[in-house]
């Protein structure tokens, strides 16, 4: 499996997030020719990424990554599918061209050797949530 050029499914995904309310988005032909050509596409991330991935006992897939590649697979003709294992395994796969790039991650200045990084897609905020009766154990985010 070989890498594919990040510019162009950018390209593709940024389009397809720009009009994801949309029933249906006009491609050109050299995008056409491009997904013609790469019919299958490959994305490793965590199996542990929850909420942004959640693995089904039966190998589906939830979550809010599935549901966006889903969504941008049906306005596209993309077949984008997201391979989940333990994450370092994933980079490494990705550094060896074994899958086509990371799902759910982000820009990491180390990575710049082997990866290209779109612009963000989203913003997510992460919260701690505990316990009122837990919170005098916390005397900073590192205990």
């Amino acid at each position: 499996m070989r890498l594919l050029p990040s510019s162009f499914l950018f390209l593709l995904i940024v389009n397809a997030f720009s009009f994801c309310a949309a029933a249906s988005i006009d491609l050109s032909p050299e995008e056409k020719a491009w997904i013609s050509a790469h019919p299958n596409i490959v994305f490793g991330t965590d199996r542990n990424w929850r909420p942004m991935v959640i693995p089904n006992a039966d190998g589906s897939l939830d979550g809010i990554e599935p549901e966006l590649l889903a969504r941008i697979n049906k306005l596209t003709g993309l077949n984008i599918r997201i391979e989940t294992g333990v994450w370092s395994e994933m980079i490494e796969l990705a550094k060896r061209h074994e899958i086509d790039g990371l799902a759910v991650s982000a820009y990491h200045k180390p990575r710049e050797q082997w990866a290209s990084f779109s612009d963000i897609t989203y913003r997510m905020h992460k919260y701690l949530f505990v316990r009122r009766s837990e919170v005098e154990h916390f005397t900073s985010i590192n205990t």
